[in-house]
């Protein structure tokens, strides 16, 4: 009865991204210690972006089989900088957005107050804000970029 897309496996759980848990239980965290966690993560995301950059067209030529007598910098030591690096680099940014979502979280909601209305696809109204933390963190970060440009 099997046929096409019936798996075995269908029935395991763990199927995209259960991002190897949490080393620490953020909930326990104040505040403060948020924000220190929060820079650290930022500083180790810039540091291996720095070394990603610098290791990027080395890495990619390495990994395309070219020729290190044509391309001096496809080296293995670079491919395997770069993908330290790119790993350090998920690994800190994955940090920082639960933190970021551990501090949304713990912001009070005053949203409730002004709720408004909305109309979803079926026609039917809800309070609900739709919107996702992405596009919110999204928002903000172009408000800020408009109002730096504004000389703010």
């Amino acid at each position: 009865m099997g046929g096409r897309g019936s798996s075995s496996s269908a029935g395991r759980g763990g199927h995209g991204g259960g991002g190897g848990g949490s080393a620490t239980d953020l909930s326990s965290v104040s505040d403060s210690d948020l924000t220190k966690m929060m820079r650290d993560a930022g500083s180790r995301m810039d540091a291996a972006s720095e070394i990603m950059q610098r290791t990027a067209h080395g890495a990619t030529q390495y990994n395309q089989r070219m020729p290190e007598s044509v391309f001096p910098e496809a080296t293995k030591a670079n491919y395997d900088k770069y993908q330290a690096a790119s790993k350090a680099f998920h690994t800190a940014r994955a940090q920082r957005d639960r933190i970021s979502d551990e501090q949304i979280r713990r912001q009070p909601t005053q949203q409730t107050e002004r709720s408004k209305t909305f109309v979803n696809s079926f026609g039917e109204a809800t309070k609900r804000e739709i919107t996702n933390q992405t596009y919110t963190r999204a928002q903000k970060r172009i408000s800020r970029a408009v109002l730096r440009n504004m000389g703010h």
